[in-house]
Formats: structure tokens, sequence, C-alpha cells
């Protein structure tokens, strides 16, 4: 490692020192990427919440309506759709205003062909003044995707990028929408939007308050994650971390490739080869087995050069 170089024998102290410290960074920067993976494994499609951020006023009916929530939350999980929905229904029949509840009961719904009643379901949520609004815009938009409605599911989608903590799954599936439109324009400016909002250090971390400043707006750690964004992040708040590990994980994802080589693939249907070679070169770096994003950089190549 370079700080090495600033070590001399006569400080061994010193070396041990820095080396505590890289560690360190190192250890806080994985144990946030464990959190990360955790909370996206739900996070973009429900609103399961960790049970240290519930807020109980009321020790009897309250704790009978989340019981029934966090059972159905284990069975929408394990696929049991209808026993999911049922236990949603208990929840809210107890405590009507428990959103992630509500949220939830529509992607159960969803699960089980029951489009109509998980589109008013999440309706209804968005009047109850929800703390993640793109976790319900985000639903209503893959429903209106299903139901072949992509003029909706844009719109929601649109919504959804707006409030997200991480909107690059938002801009990407806008991307896709405006693609299947033939739409080339706007598809490329979402892919970009896609792109610019990926998991670099600093999108990650003004992600993570803007998640902490949704389930803890009223505590202590919420009113920090908000004062931190209102000030803006500085390269002083991100230095407790280690970018390396960022930069590996973004190295390696294929999703990231995907959207290099769509957007490859949008240049040369417009005949812009010289646009698209380089898109499917940066696809490859990161997936250079890819044999379609191969055969797109090839025939690339050999239509420019007979162009």
């Amino acid at each position: 490692m370079s700080f090495l170089l600033s070590i001399t024998p006569a400080n061994p102290k010193r070396e041990d020192k820095s080396k505590g410290r890289e560690v360190g960074k190192s250890v806080i920067t994985y144990a946030l990427f464990a959190i990360w993976c955790f909370l996206m494994l739900f996070g973009l499609v429900s609103a399961i919440n960790p049970p240290w951020l519930e807020k109980i006023s009321n020790p009897g009916r309250k704790v009978e309506a989340r019981s029934a929530k966090n059972y159905g939350d284990l069975q929408l999980r394990k696929g049991n759709y209808q026993l999911a929905v049922s236990q949603y229904l208990t929840a809210l029949r107890i405590d009507p205003d428990l959103i992630d509840a509500t949220v939830n009961l529509a992607i159960a719904y969803t699960k089980i062909g029951m489009n109509d009643q998980a589109i008013s379901t999440l309706e209804k949520a968005l009047t109850l003044n929800p703390e993640q609004p793109d976790v319900i815009y985000y639903n209503l938009a893959e429903i209106y995707e299903k139901l072949n409605n992509p003029d909706k599911a844009l719109m929601y989608f649109a919504k959804a990028a707006e409030t997200a903590p991480f909107p690059i799954f938002a801009y990407r599936k806008m991307a896709l929408l405006y693609l299947a439109k033939n739409d080339f324009n706007s598809s490329l400016a979402c892919f970009q939007m896609a792109l610019d909002n990926r998991f670099t250090m600093r999108n990650y971390y003004i992600g993570m308050l803007k998640s902490a400043g949704y389930a803890c707006s009223d505590t202590m750690a919420g009113i920090v994650a908000q004062a931190i964004l209102d000030k803006g992040v500085s390269d002083a708040d991100l230095s407790n971390y280690d970018e390396k590990v960022f930069q590996d994980v973004l190295a390696k994802d294929i999703n990231i490739a995907r959207i290099y080589n769509q957007m490859g693939y949008i240049h040369a249907v417009n005949g812009e080869y010289s646009l698209a070679i380089p898109y499917f070169r940066l696809a490859l770096n990161i997936w250079p087995d890819n044999k379609e994003i191969q055969s797109n950089l090839n025939a690339a190549l050999e239509r420019r050069d007979t162009k």
C-alpha cells in the first residue's frame, strides 16, 4: 500500500497505527455494504421495517397489528402469498394507518394476479403521507408495466426516481421502457441518469443518509442525517470509508455493463458506430466473457470500417 512509503523503521508504532486506520476504513466500508445488501433485498419493492425503527404508541393493539404484519412479511418472503394477504388484512383491521402493511399487502396482491386491488391499495397508501413514497411509486410503475401501460409506468418510475435514495433502478427501468417504444433519445438520457446515480462512494453515502432520514425522521439519527444533507456531503464526511471497495464492486457490476451495452446498441441502431464502440468496450471491461456484447462490438467495428 502507498501509505507504507512514508513509514520508517524508527517509528514502528506509527506504522501499526496507519495499518489500523486502513483496516478500520475497510471494515466500516464492508459493514456498510452488508447493510446495503440487506436493505436492497426488500428495499425496492417492500416496506418491511426493521423492528428497532418501529414506533409503538399503544402497547396493546399496535403490538398486535405489528405482529400480524411481521408474520405477513415472513409469508411474503416464503412465497405464501394468500396467507400473507390474510395477515396484512388482519393487521390493517387493527391499525388502518399501518402503512408498511398497506404497501406489502399490495405487493402480495400482485403476486396472485390481483392487480386492481394492488393499485387501489397503493393509491390509498399515498394518501397516508408515507415516509417512503418512492417504494409505492416503484410498485405502481411495475404493476402498470405488467399491464402493458408504459405511459403510466413511466410516470410512476419518474416519481420514484425523484424521491428514491437510490434512483438508479427507476432510471434504468425508464430507459428500458423508452427503448421498447423506440424513443432512443429519452432512453439514452435515462441510461445516463442511471450511470450518474450508480454506487460510487459519494452516491451511496448520500443514499444512506436519505434512507436514515426516511426511517428515523424524528430521532437523533434522522436529524443528524438531514443536517449533513442540508450542509452538503464533503470529502471529510467520506474520509472514514475505503473508496477502493466501492471501485472494486463497481468494476464487477454487470448491471452497469448491461447499461453500457444498451447505450451502445442505441447508437449502433442509429448508425453511430463510432459512438457505440466505446460503450461496448466499457461493457466488456466489466463483463469480458459476455458473447453478446463481444458480438455487438465486432459488428460495430466492422460496420464502422465499411461505412
